[in-house]
């Protein structure tokens, strides 16, 4: 299956779940992570869902509650790349050119020093290979992992059980997830450059 069909293909799967299961995904998926050692750091990236995306939201509070840092990704101008920018449930929101929520501060945190990131996708496979929207995004900002190991965040990628596939090809500008939670179970991958 290329990628265009796989891409429909996954979000059709996730788009045909019922509002009740999404809420039970999501619940479910905060309770792993809230009991898992992911957890136990201090900057955490996170992303506002759209198109059936699992919902980050129980997280948000959880992680807020224990006075962690929470950031969100925000666009850069021009280039097909992301900042993060600081946020809580109560900060100004605006919406970008897709649609999605980013915070409207100023202020920045560089993608090198967060911790953990709660990575959408629209599909992953058993050894840790995302495929996302298709605009490289996150390839392109965290491209500095393949050569800086000393600091690099877990990439921890958001999904639906129904998203798994048993392979995805991968193009050679693809950075790896560590981690994949869907509602079932934490997926751990060796192939992961995330070091901490």
């Amino acid at each position: 299956m290329n990628r265009q069909n796989l891409r429909r293909d996954a979000r059709a799967h996730r788009r045909a779940l019922s509002a009740k299961q999404q809420r039970q995904h999501a619940e479910a998926i905060s309770k792993h992570l809230r009991n898992s050692f992911l957890l136990h750091h201090q900057h955490y990236a996170g992303y506002c869902a759209t198109d059936g995306e699992v919902s980050l939201h129980a997280l948000f509070k959880t992680l807020l509650t224990r006075a962690k840092h929470l950031y969100l990704p925000t666009l850069k101008p021009r280039t097909p790349a992301l900042y993060f920018k600081p946020y809580d449930l109560a900060a100004p929101t605006t919406h970008n050119r897709f649609g999605i929520i980013e915070p409207a501060t100023h202020q920045r945190f560089p993608a090198w020093a967060l911790d953990v990131v709660f990575v959408p996708l629209v599909a992953f496979d058993t050894v840790g290979h995302r495929v996302g929207m298709g605009g490289g995004f996150y390839d392109r900002t965290f491209e500095f992992m393949r050569q800086n190991q000393r600091h690099t965040p877990k990439l921890v990628g958001v999904a639906h059980e129904c998203q798994k596939y048993p392979y995805l090809s991968q193009q050679a500008w693809d950075i790896p997830l560590s981690y994949v939670v869907t509602e079932q179970r934490l997926y751990q991958f060796s192939s992961g450059l995330g070091t901490l």
